[in-house]
């Protein structure tokens, strides 16, 4: 039939679409599943994906799919059952077939519909969901408006102003990038995964899966405490710091700090450093979402010994004054490093005086 329709009527081959309502909802997932590379976009109404469907799902490619359900709807149960899948189920299988951004950006709509959109990822193909709170099974009057504006954008490599998405210049650990302490914008869309897990103890909940990932590195400019967070990142984030000395790490390789969830679903993670000491730190997701943020990193010297504390007993009084006039005319209470002790030194004393 489409190929009479390309033959007969000069349909675009490349732009065909298909939607239908009930039973012919639910053959739309069929399609999906088996003629995907066929269709730019796929609409279904008042329709669910049949367990079978979804067990003998083999999608030949990515297609832009657009599904609208009532939560009452009688023939198609919204949370599912034993013939057929959840709402819940068809999104998360649909995005990960089209390789769509994992966190959905939810509309309200008039008549308590909510839009719901997995907006293109690297793949350039979307999932959107129309929930229609107490909607029943029919089709509702914004549907087919709702279907062609969504399905019209595509074209069977994708959305059509779509431009590739290119990984990070710091994708890979050997083209880290340098920074230094202070704020450094980032990003993680387009990130390919470099197959390199944290450790377990770096997260209580999430596992040392680390997906998406970007890397850098930084000379530590002091020795003392070194820290780094993405507190505030519009993503799920983690951090892993990595000793650089001996190159890029491998599977296996734990790192030295390491934080994931700190800052609601962010991370920030730090550890005593010493100064010229070569950090790589990696940037990546739990749960394979991408997006952009700011890396925050400091590194706090520790404090030095007060050179006037000639005992050591972490107070400047009058033992360390008997101390310096003990070494009166040598270097040994020498504080202004003029190589002999003197008045200057007495005043340099009495200016940490405890």
């Amino acid at each position: 039939m489409m190929d009479a329709m390309t033959a007969e009527f000069n349909a675009d081959p490349r732009r065909m679409c298909a939607s239908g309502f009930s039973l012919g909802g639910s053959m739309m997932y069929d399609l999906f599943c088996h003629l995907g590379d066929r269709f730019a976009g796929i609409g279904a109404i008042a329709a669910n994906m049949w367990e079978w469907t979804y067990s003998a799902c083999d999608p030949a490619a990515p297609t832009a799919f657009i599904h609208i359900l009532g939560t009452s709807d009688f023939y198609a149960p919204y949370n599912g059952n034993k013939y057929s899948i959840s709402v819940s189920q068809q999104n998360a299988y649909l995005v990960s077939v089209n390789g769509a951004e994992t966190t959905s950006i939810d509309t309200p709509l008039d008549g308590n519909v909510t839009e719901i959109l997995f907006p293109q990822g690297e793949g350039c193909h979307t999932v959107v969901h129309y929930r229609r709170q107490g909607g029943g099974h029919d089709v509702p009057s914004f549907a087919t408006a709702a279907i062609w504006d969504d399905v019209s954008q595509f074209d069977i490599d994708g959305f059509i102003e779509c431009e590739d998405v290119r990984p990070p210049v710091n994708d890979d650990c050997t083209e880290a990038l340098e920074v230094s302490p202070g704020n450094i914008t980032f990003s993680t869309v387009g990130a390919t995964d470099s197959g390199i897990p944290s450790a377990l103890f770096c997260s209580a909940t999430n596992g040392p899966e680390v997906t998406s990932d970007v890397w850098f590195y930084v000379v530590a400019p002091c020795t003392g405490t070194f820290a780094i967070s993405t507190c505030g990142t519009d993503f799920d984030s983690r951090i892993d710091v990595f000793d650089g000395g001996s190159g890029c790490p491998n599977p296996g390789n734990s790192p030295f700090a390491c934080g994931d969830q700190e800052c609601g679903d962010d991370a920030s993670a730090s550890s005593l450093t010493i100064e010229g000491q070569l950090l790589l730190v990696r940037v990546g997701s739990p749960d394979g979402s991408t997006g952009n943020g700011i890396l925050q990193i400091d590194c706090e010297p520790l404090n030095p010994p007060n050179p006037a504390d000639f005992n050591g007993d972490g107070i400047v009084d009058s033992a360390d004054l008997g101390l310096l006039l003990a070494g009166w005319g040598t270097i040994q209470g020498d504080l202004n490093g003029d190589g002999t002790t003197n008045g200057i030194d007495i005043g340099e004393l009495l200016s940490q005086w405890s």
